[in-house]
């Protein structure tokens, strides 16, 4: 009876943030057998249905409470209807929608549309203001590095000196367990078997949640890789929602398989529903192993979103490759010449001849285009979900998006694997 009245008093209070939010989005209503109706996001768990509603909050209701569910059209589904609708090169109708991503909270959606216009339209301010770029020594640069030049690091939101960095988190570190649960990780992270590491790791296990948590995603910047590999396997028994996007980047941004693999069989285990939206970003990184890993993240988590994010991504690549100029060339200095130069004293005049000194080259000098081998994992990941192959031609699978990419069935090219035992 608790958990009913419990349930009842937070829908009633989600209703009401719901209609001050007073959004324009369309989305999917939930009517409980009270008679109350809930508007947002609606995903289907195992204890309930997840709902996310248009003002960020996020609930789960138990089956046994609702009577109906009437589907709409989400967020996301309006911004990939407006995206497809727009030609890649039109700047104003990028501009236009990256704005109405930042206005529904969009975040990811918000940034790949700004990154697009800047693409092709570098110089524009509204883009660089949005994604918090700054302009120093006439060059546009992101907030952090511009922070950085000033002697500033970030911590929790906010940029403070190294110094005062190094204050609050020994300050936040002293609060309640934190030294503790930090000298448990390391001691549980250990290699070798010993009592030690059995009685760190059973102490963590007692320990609640929300104690290791932080601890845990902080681990996962650590030096030592065993601990990060720790950090990221244990996060995955805590499945906490807060470690998705530190676990996301682990996964594809860690030097190591080991710490990686263990970053996504967490992130099956915590089953997040914005664990695809958490890969994305990686997608389009300035690094290309990143963007490999993310791919390869993709195929982990088949989905329909992911599918549009790799279509978004074999589009752009295809707009502008990335160049590359490999010089294979052999130089040799050589006398071109002499250059006589005459000089004395009056009595005696004398000619000296200074060489003329030159530089041969020879070889060979290729401009070679780079991520082919991207361009073909994207494609084959591609055909892995959607069960459907277009090659490289990111025009073909735009358009076969626009007409199947609501409908079309999500295939697992993993569990496809396991069952012909590949």
């Amino acid at each position: 009876m608790t958990t009913v009245r419990y349930a009842t008093a937070v829908a009633a209070a989600l209703i009401a943030v719901a209609a001050l939010a007073g959004g324009t989005v369309l989305a999917d209503e939930v009517l409980l057998k009270n008679g109350r109706t809930v508007e947002g996001e609606v995903t289907e768990k195992a204890d309930g249905y997840y709902i996310k509603t248009a003002g960020g909050i996020t609930m789960t209701i138990p089956k046994d409470q609702v009577a109906n569910i009437t589907r709409g059209k989400t967020r996301h589904q309006t911004y990939y209807d407006r995206a497809e609708a727009l030609a890649d090169d039109d700047v104003a109708g990028r501009l236009e929608l990256a704005r109405w991503c930042a206005e529904n909270d969009l975040e990811t959606e918000a940034t790949l549309e700004f990154e697009s216009v800047l693409r092709q339209d570098p110089d524009n301010d509204e883009c660089h203001r949005a994604l918090d770029h700054v302009q120093h020594k006439g060059v546009w640069i992101s907030r952090a590095e511009y922070m950085e030049t000033l002697g500033f690091v970030k911590y929790r939101g906010r940029f403070v000196t190294e110094e005062e960095a190094d204050q609050l988190e020994e300050k936040a570190d002293a609060k309640k367990l934190g030294p503790k649960v930090k000298a448990l990780i390391r001691e549980a992270a250990a290699v070798v078997e010993s009592p030690a590491r059995t009685e760190a790791r059973a102490e963590l296990d007692e320990l609640r949640p929300s104690a290791v948590v932080r601890p845990l995603i902080r681990s996962l910047r650590d030096g030592d890789k065993g601990i990060r590999y720790y950090a990221a396997e244990k996060l995955g028994e805590v499945k906490s929602e807060t470690a998705v996007k530190p676990l996301a980047r682990a996964a594809t941004g860690d030097r190591y398989n080991t710490v990686r693999f263990a970053a996504l069989h967490s992130l099956k285990d915590i089953d997040s529903p914005t664990t695809v939206d958490a890969i994305a970003p990686a997608l389009f990184s300035k690094n290309p192993y990143s963007r490999i890993h993310a791919m390869n993240a993709m195929n982990v988590f088949p989905s329909r979103k992911g599918a549009y994010y790799l279509i978004r991504k074999l589009r752009h690549e295809s707009m502008s490759f990335s160049r590359v100029h490999v010089s294979f060339t052999t130089q040799r200095a050589y006398v071109r010449d002499f250059e006589l130069s005459s000089g004395g004293t009056g009595l005696a005049i004398a000619e000296v001849a200074d060489p003329i000194v030159d530089v041969f080259t020879e070889g060979v000098i290729l401009d070679v285009k780079i991520r082919r081998v991207e361009w073909e994992q994207t494609v084959a990941v591609l055909k892995g979900i959607t069960g459907v192959s277009h090659g490289t031609d990111a025009k073909a699978w735009t358009r076969w998006w626009k007409d199947n990419g609501e409908t079309f069935a999500v295939q697992d090219p993993l569990a496809e694997k396991d069952e012909s035992g590949g």
